[in-house]
């Protein structure tokens, strides 16, 4: 049985959890379930590691149009890719 440590905090990893990768040319890593979510978080190309997200809000933008004007109303979600 190998013993796998976190890259991060350094606490053991039990073999049904964690996630393991290698990247070429760089190494191989080790992350625990808690520190996976900071890393996927810091990496993330839609929200740049904020964890949310400005999307556009249909209904809010429909009720604030009026005369021709439209000005498009966002909100903000939590980012679904990381």
């Amino acid at each position: 049985m190998k013993i796998r440590k976190c890259d991060l905090c350094k606490c053991d990893i039990s073999n049904e959890s964690g996630a393991s990768f290698k990247i070429v040319g760089i190494g191989d890593y080790d992350f625990c379930d808690e520190c996976i979510k900071i890393v996927r978080k810091a990496v993330c190309k839609k929200c740049h590691g904020e964890g949310t997200v400005r999307e556009v809000d249909d209904e809010a933008s429909c009720a604030q149009a009026t005369c021709g004007e439209n000005r498009t109303q966002y909100r903000t979600v939590k980012c679904k890719c990381c």
